[in-house]
């Protein structure tokens, strides 16, 4: 697993990011690269892969072959500056709005989606199994 922390909003403890993408991964050393990056440089690989003209909190590629679904070889970029964004408007902490975006994109490369609510529930379920074994509370619990 490789970790690329390419901005200066939020100081991140990378040993928390590799344990969140392995747990979500479900093995101890995915073919991951996860890149931390700034709002101005996920809206130029929104724009530029995925046709959408913002900056967002997540991109997975995944890179493995349509026989290996499920596999964990990809690539996933985050913003740390949208998780402070989010994390101010939510009273929360950016590290760990950060390791929710890590985790749901790593579960976008283990075949989790979240385009309809069966899905999405199911997803939202492993994102929360995973913030609690990592100590953290979900945000969504957080407000309930």
């Amino acid at each position: 697993m490789e970790i690329h922390d390419l901005q200066d909003f939020i100081r991140i403890d990378l040993k928390l990011v590799v344990r969140a993408a392995a747990l979500a991964a479900g093995e101890d050393d995915p073919a991951l690269s996860i890149s931390i990056v700034d709002n101005a440089s996920i809206h130029k690989v929104n724009r530029d892969f995925l046709q959408h003209d913002y900056p967002t909190d997540v991109i997975s590629f995944d890179y493995g072959d349509d026989e290996d679904e499920g596999e964990n070889e990809g690539e996933i970029i985050v913003s740390a500056e949208k998780a402070v964004e989010v994390a101010e408007a939510l009273e929360r902490d950016p590290e760990s709005e950060l390791i929710l975006y890590v985790v749901h994109g790593v579960l976008h490369l283990r075949g989790f989606d979240d385009k309809d609510p069966a899905q999405a529930a199911a997803m939202r379920a492993r994102e929360t199994e995973v913030l609690l074994e990592l100590g953290l509370q979900p945000p969504w619990q957080e407000r309930e």
